[in-house]
């Protein structure tokens, strides 16, 4: 659903997608990240502002996982 509307393309090293908007923001979604059991999602929107940081990460972590 974030990536609505953006053009996604498959990152290189297979390890996620990555999706680009009109105005230069872009989302990132990675299944593989260096914390075991942690997909991750990044956000960086183009222009910040309204309280909106320029850029967000987000570990999904597993109940139970341990890194």
């Amino acid at each position: 659903m974030l990536s609505a509307g953006g053009r996604v393309h498959v990152m290189p090293n297979g390890k996620g997608r990555v999706a680009w908007f009109a105005d230069g923001s872009r989302i990132v979604y990675r299944v593989k990240t260096s914390t075991k059991g942690s997909p991750a999602v990044e956000i960086k929107v183009s222009t910040p502002g309204h309280g909106i940081p320029p850029s967000q990460k987000v570990h999904f972590i597993s109940k139970g996982a341990s890194g």
